[in-house]
Protein backbone atom coordinates (compact mmCIF):
# COMPACT_ATOMS: atom_id res chain seq x y z
CA UNK A 1 0.00 0.00 0.00
CA UNK A 2 1.67 3.45 -0.67
CA UNK A 3 -0.17 6.75 0.48
CA UNK A 4 -0.08 9.74 -1.75
CA UNK A 5 -1.60 13.03 0.42
CA UNK A 6 -3.31 15.79 -1.88
CA UNK A 7 -1.04 19.31 -0.99
CA UNK A 8 -0.73 20.46 -4.50
CA UNK A 9 1.54 18.45 -4.80
CA UNK A 10 1.81 14.40 -4.31
CA UNK A 11 3.50 14.00 -1.03
CA UNK A 12 3.97 9.74 -0.01
CA UNK A 13 3.21 9.47 3.61
CA UNK A 14 3.13 6.11 6.22
CA UNK A 15 -0.22 4.74 7.68
CA UNK A 16 1.11 5.87 10.68
CA UNK A 17 1.44 9.54 9.63
CA UNK A 18 -2.36 9.33 7.97
CA UNK A 19 -3.85 10.11 11.49
CA UNK A 20 -1.66 13.51 11.25
CA UNK A 21 -3.32 14.65 7.88
CA UNK A 22 -6.44 16.54 7.51
CA UNK A 23 -6.61 16.65 3.51
CA UNK A 24 -7.59 14.10 1.18
CA UNK A 25 -5.16 11.02 0.43
CA UNK A 26 -4.78 8.25 -2.34
CA UNK A 27 -4.29 4.94 -1.43
CA UNK A 28 -2.78 3.07 -4.05
CA UNK A 29 -2.58 -1.02 -3.49
CA UNK A 30 -2.65 -4.71 -4.84
CA UNK A 31 -6.30 -6.75 -5.28
CA UNK A 32 -4.51 -9.04 -2.43
CA UNK A 33 -4.37 -6.15 -0.21
CA UNK A 34 -7.68 -4.04 -1.02
CA UNK A 35 -9.77 -4.79 1.80
CA UNK A 36 -7.10 -3.82 4.40
CA UNK A 37 -6.57 -0.30 2.41
CA UNK A 38 -10.52 0.53 2.35
CA UNK A 39 -10.66 -0.52 6.04
CA UNK A 40 -7.67 1.92 6.04
CA UNK A 41 -8.79 4.76 4.03
CA UNK A 42 -12.32 4.67 5.93
CA UNK A 43 -14.00 3.93 2.70
CA UNK A 44 -17.09 1.25 2.33
CA UNK A 45 -18.01 -0.36 -0.41
CA UNK A 46 -20.53 -2.83 -0.62
CA UNK A 47 -19.38 -5.64 -3.26
CA UNK A 48 -16.59 -8.04 -4.73
CA UNK A 49 -13.37 -6.45 -5.60
CA UNK A 50 -11.61 -8.70 -8.72
CA UNK A 51 -9.82 -7.29 -11.87
CA UNK A 52 -10.23 -10.16 -13.56
CA UNK A 53 -13.83 -9.15 -13.86
CA UNK A 54 -13.10 -5.63 -15.02
CA UNK A 55 -14.07 -5.41 -18.53
CA UNK A 56 -15.46 -2.09 -18.99
CA UNK A 57 -14.60 1.80 -17.76
CA UNK A 58 -17.70 2.56 -16.18
CA UNK A 59 -18.58 4.05 -12.69
CA UNK A 60 -21.84 3.34 -10.50
CA UNK A 61 -22.89 4.95 -6.97
CA UNK A 62 -23.50 3.24 -4.02
CA UNK A 63 -24.44 4.52 -0.82
CA UNK A 64 -21.52 5.57 0.77
CA UNK A 65 -18.46 5.63 -1.99
CA UNK A 66 -18.05 5.95 -6.25
CA UNK A 67 -16.78 2.27 -6.95
CA UNK A 68 -15.41 2.23 -10.91
CA UNK A 69 -13.63 0.37 -13.14
CA UNK A 70 -10.87 1.27 -16.19
CA UNK A 71 -10.15 -1.64 -18.81
CA UNK A 72 -7.07 0.11 -20.43
CA UNK A 73 -5.81 -0.65 -24.33
CA UNK A 74 -2.24 -1.14 -23.52
CA UNK A 75 -0.99 1.14 -26.49
CA UNK A 76 1.66 -1.20 -27.67
CA UNK A 77 -1.10 -4.20 -28.40
CA UNK A 78 -4.49 -2.25 -28.82
CA UNK A 79 -6.06 -5.97 -29.38
CA UNK A 80 -4.43 -7.71 -26.45
CA UNK A 81 -4.84 -8.04 -22.76
CA UNK A 82 -5.09 -4.08 -21.18
CA UNK A 83 -4.34 -2.48 -18.19
CA UNK A 84 -7.17 -3.56 -15.23
CA UNK A 85 -8.04 -0.98 -12.18
CA UNK A 86 -10.66 -0.53 -9.76
CA UNK A 87 -11.17 2.68 -7.47
CA UNK A 88 -13.35 3.80 -4.54
CA UNK A 89 -13.89 7.76 -3.71
CA UNK A 90 -15.84 8.92 -0.78
CA UNK A 91 -15.93 12.62 0.02
CA UNK A 92 -12.23 12.45 1.80
CA UNK A 93 -10.01 9.57 -0.28
CA UNK A 94 -9.57 7.67 -3.15
CA UNK A 95 -7.98 4.08 -3.27
CA UNK A 96 -6.55 2.73 -6.14
CA UNK A 97 -6.45 -1.43 -6.64
CA UNK A 98 -3.91 -2.64 -9.65
CA UNK A 99 -2.01 -5.46 -9.58
CA UNK A 100 0.04 -4.55 -12.26
CA UNK A 101 2.15 -1.08 -10.45
CA UNK A 102 0.62 0.76 -13.65
CA UNK A 103 -1.56 3.25 -11.57
CA UNK A 104 1.89 3.97 -9.16
CA UNK A 105 4.03 4.64 -12.13
CA UNK A 106 1.24 6.90 -13.36
CA UNK A 107 1.38 9.02 -9.95
CA UNK A 108 5.11 8.73 -10.38
CA UNK A 109 4.79 10.40 -13.88
CA UNK A 110 2.36 13.39 -12.68
CA UNK A 111 5.24 13.51 -9.69
CA UNK A 112 7.69 14.04 -12.33
CA UNK A 113 6.09 16.09 -15.23
CA UNK A 114 3.55 18.45 -13.29
CA UNK A 115 3.59 21.25 -11.24
CA UNK A 116 0.52 20.99 -9.84
CA UNK A 117 -0.01 17.78 -8.74
CA UNK A 118 -3.19 17.42 -7.28
CA UNK A 119 -4.68 19.78 -4.72
CA UNK A 120 -7.95 18.16 -4.64
CA UNK A 121 -9.69 14.70 -5.32
CA UNK A 122 -11.21 16.22 -8.12
CA UNK A 123 -7.52 17.65 -9.52
CA UNK A 124 -5.78 14.47 -8.95
CA UNK A 125 -8.69 12.12 -10.70
CA UNK A 126 -8.63 15.12 -14.48
CA UNK A 127 -3.79 14.63 -13.79
CA UNK A 128 -4.45 10.30 -13.57
CA UNK A 129 -6.56 10.31 -16.58
CA UNK A 130 -4.63 12.72 -18.43
CA UNK A 131 -1.51 10.79 -18.17
CA UNK A 132 -2.54 7.25 -19.51
CA UNK A 133 -4.35 8.84 -22.09
CA UNK A 134 -1.16 11.47 -22.92
CA UNK A 135 -0.02 9.20 -26.06
CA UNK A 136 -3.79 8.40 -27.92
CA UNK A 137 -3.25 11.78 -29.62
CA UNK A 138 -0.11 10.63 -31.32
CA UNK A 139 -1.28 6.73 -31.51
CA UNK A 140 -4.27 7.75 -33.86
CA UNK A 141 -1.93 10.17 -35.87
CA UNK A 142 0.34 6.97 -36.77
CA UNK A 143 -2.55 5.21 -37.63
CA UNK A 144 -3.57 7.79 -39.70
CA UNK A 145 -0.34 7.57 -41.19
CA UNK A 146 -0.38 4.16 -42.02
CA UNK A 147 -3.98 5.11 -43.78
CA UNK A 148 -2.30 7.59 -46.03
CA UNK A 149 0.22 4.99 -47.20
CA UNK A 150 -3.01 2.45 -47.78
CA UNK A 151 -4.03 4.77 -50.09
CA UNK A 152 -1.06 5.71 -52.20
CA UNK A 153 -0.34 1.96 -52.37
CA UNK A 154 -4.12 1.75 -53.48
CA UNK A 155 -3.33 4.73 -56.24
CA UNK A 156 -0.43 3.34 -57.11
CA UNK A 157 -1.93 -0.62 -57.83
CA UNK A 158 -0.23 -1.47 -55.01
CA UNK A 159 -2.59 -3.91 -53.46
CA UNK A 160 -0.45 -6.69 -52.04
CA UNK A 161 -1.59 -8.20 -48.91
CA UNK A 162 -3.98 -5.11 -48.23
CA UNK A 163 -6.85 -6.90 -46.77
CA UNK A 164 -4.05 -8.25 -44.28
CA UNK A 165 -2.86 -4.65 -43.73
CA UNK A 166 -5.93 -2.71 -42.81
CA UNK A 167 -8.11 -5.07 -41.07
CA UNK A 168 -6.06 -4.96 -37.76
CA UNK A 169 -5.76 -1.08 -37.85
CA UNK A 170 -10.01 -1.02 -38.22
CA UNK A 171 -10.10 -3.63 -35.52
CA UNK A 172 -7.97 -1.42 -33.85
CA UNK A 173 -10.03 1.82 -34.17
CA UNK A 174 -13.44 0.35 -33.29
CA UNK A 175 -11.85 -1.17 -29.69
CA UNK A 176 -10.58 2.85 -29.48
CA UNK A 177 -13.72 4.05 -29.92
CA UNK A 178 -15.85 2.14 -27.76
CA UNK A 179 -13.19 2.68 -25.38
CA UNK A 180 -13.13 6.48 -25.57
CA UNK A 181 -17.06 6.57 -25.33
CA UNK A 182 -16.93 4.39 -22.17
CA UNK A 183 -14.66 7.27 -20.80
CA UNK A 184 -16.68 9.66 -22.06
CA UNK A 185 -19.93 8.36 -20.18
CA UNK A 186 -17.39 7.36 -17.04
CA UNK A 187 -16.45 11.37 -16.83
CA UNK A 188 -19.58 12.46 -17.51
CA UNK A 189 -21.14 10.42 -14.58
CA UNK A 190 -18.25 12.09 -12.31
CA UNK A 191 -19.45 15.18 -13.31
CA UNK A 192 -23.15 14.57 -11.93
CA UNK A 193 -21.87 13.67 -9.05
CA UNK A 194 -24.92 11.56 -7.93
CA UNK A 195 -23.65 11.17 -3.96
CA UNK A 196 -22.09 15.31 -3.67
CA UNK A 197 -19.00 14.21 -2.95
CA UNK A 198 -17.25 17.25 -4.90
CA UNK A 199 -17.18 20.67 -5.01
CA UNK A 200 -18.83 22.39 -6.96
CA UNK A 201 -15.99 24.64 -8.27
CA UNK A 202 -13.44 21.40 -9.06
CA UNK A 203 -16.29 19.43 -11.18
CA UNK A 204 -14.91 21.58 -14.15
CA UNK A 205 -11.96 18.62 -14.30
CA UNK A 206 -14.23 16.30 -14.94
CA UNK A 207 -16.03 17.85 -17.34
CA UNK A 208 -12.29 18.25 -19.15
CA UNK A 209 -12.19 14.50 -19.22
CA UNK A 210 -15.44 14.43 -21.35
CA UNK A 211 -14.39 16.29 -23.94
CA UNK A 212 -10.65 15.01 -24.13
CA UNK A 213 -12.23 11.48 -24.91
CA UNK A 214 -14.93 13.10 -27.27
CA UNK A 215 -12.29 14.71 -28.95
CA UNK A 216 -10.52 11.63 -29.38
CA UNK A 217 -13.50 9.34 -30.28
CA UNK A 218 -14.00 11.94 -32.76
CA UNK A 219 -10.79 11.40 -34.76
CA UNK A 220 -11.45 7.60 -34.36
CA UNK A 221 -14.83 8.04 -35.77
CA UNK A 222 -13.02 9.97 -38.88
CA UNK A 223 -9.85 7.05 -39.08
CA UNK A 224 -12.88 4.63 -39.55
CA UNK A 225 -14.72 6.28 -42.25
CA UNK A 226 -11.48 7.01 -43.88
CA UNK A 227 -10.66 2.98 -43.47
CA UNK A 228 -13.89 1.87 -45.05
CA UNK A 229 -13.09 4.59 -47.91
CA UNK A 230 -9.52 3.18 -48.77
CA UNK A 231 -11.17 -0.15 -48.80
CA UNK A 232 -13.61 0.90 -51.03
CA UNK A 233 -11.33 2.05 -53.52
Amino acid sequence: MTIFALKGSLEEITPAQLSEQTCSAVFITDSAHAEETLRTANITYEGVISLRDVVFCKIESQPFCLAGTLSIPKLIDIKGSRHRIQFFIDNKNMVIIDDEEFSLRLVQRIQRSRHNQGESREHFIYNFFSEFMLRDTELLAEHEQKLMELEENVNDGKTDDFLETITPIRKELLILRSYYDEIMDLGRELEEDENGFFEKKQKKYFGTISDRADRLMGRTVHLLEYATQVRDA
